[in-house]
């Protein structure tokens, strides 16, 4: 922090964290009133924080602090570890860069392979031989396949550091089912899978970012149908308990195994290498899935019997009932 020995001694730990949140943290776990013995200390095992530290020259560090409490006899000590995070900071700014700029230059030449090859297999080029049809619709999926790629690591990358806006409107939410089912009908009908949901007579208001929360539904529904078994459906319902509403997508697949359950919300995570070649995932969609409907003050989780399918929900306060 550049302070010679000795200069910290009778000072407020708070001039060193000047920052609002630093204040929040530290006013939790040490108290308000650090001069008052007799104050309540509020101090968990080994808490963590990343906060902005002030140095002595008034520059200022991004830090991890530790802090850990101490009884010595009747004394208590607090012990706080600094981590100076300034090399992490910047090679994640580096590789957010990086990530978005390579994103940013491949989504540009990306779009007009995609839309030359859509327009080559729905037949404008005119006649095309089945031989090579086959390859022109391979060479298409690849393209579809590849833009979700990049397209979830940028919305990945907006995520993490802070760039993606969310604009939560109150919207109704058999409206924004309609919209999702629509959108992956012709998914599913690729895949010869039925959706089934019965519009509810119950409407209700959600306070969301619509398109966010379409696109977080279209990631279940799209999952629920690559998963399903030849000829299958996949069942939309709601519900509604104590103010929220639940919306369920099951599937009759091949469900989720146990040692996979406890990491599939994670960034990357996929079952096995076998699994993404044949299912074409990112292993981004249920991480994003999840950070999403969490910054629109919703909860999102799963059950799952392998080998008989899963069922994957969401669930949202109620803003209006009609």
């Amino acid at each position: 922090m550049g302070y010679a020995n000795g200069d910290l001694i009778g000072k407020n730990i708070f001039q060193l964290f000047p920052d609002s949140e630093s204040a929040i943290f530290l006013s939790q776990h040490f108290g308000h009133q650090l001069a008052n013995n007799k104050q309540q200390y509020l101090v968990d095992p080994n808490p963590r924080h990343q906060l902005t530290g002030k140095r002595s020259n008034g520059s200022e560090i991004p830090l991890e602090l530790a802090i850990t409490k101490v009884k010595i006899g009747a004394q208590t000590l607090f012990v706080t570890m600094l981590h100076d995070l300034t090399e992490e900071k910047r090679a994640e700014k580096l590789k957010s860069e990086f990530v978005s700029a390579v994103s940013h230059e491949l989504r540009t030449p990306l779009t007009s392979i995609r839309g030359a090859l859509g327009l080559l297999v729905g037949g404008v080029g005119g006649v095309i031989p089945e031989k090579s049809m086959g390859m022109l619709t391979m060479a298409n999926d690849n393209a579809i396949r590849l833009t979700t790629l990049i397209n979830d690591l940028l919305d990945f990358e907006k995520l993490e550091y802070g760039g993606m806006q969310f604009t939560l409107e109150a919207t109704s939410l058999q409206e924004l089912l309609e919209k999702s089912i629509q959108a992956n009908q012709g998914y599913a009908h690729n895949y010869k899978i039925a959706m089934k949901f019965d519009p509810s007579n119950k409407d209700v208001i959600v306070l969301v970012d619509a398109q966010r929360f379409i696109q977080v539904l279209s990631n279940l529904l799209s999952n629920a149908i690559k998963f399903s078994r030849d000829n299958g459906h996949v069942d939309i319902r709601t519900s509604y308990s104590n103010n929220w509403v639940k919306i369920e997508v099951q599937d009759y697949g091949i469900g989720i195994s146990t040692e996979f359950k406890t990491s599939i919300f994670q960034k990357f995570s996929q079952e096995d290498a076998k699994a993404a070649r044949k299912y074409a995932g990112t292993g981004l969609g249920l991480s994003l899935a999840k950070n999403m409907i969490e910054k629109m003050h919703g909860r999102i989780g799963f059950t799952s019997v392998e080998a008989e399918g899963s069922i994957f929900f969401i669930e949202l306060p109620i803003q209006v009932s009609h």
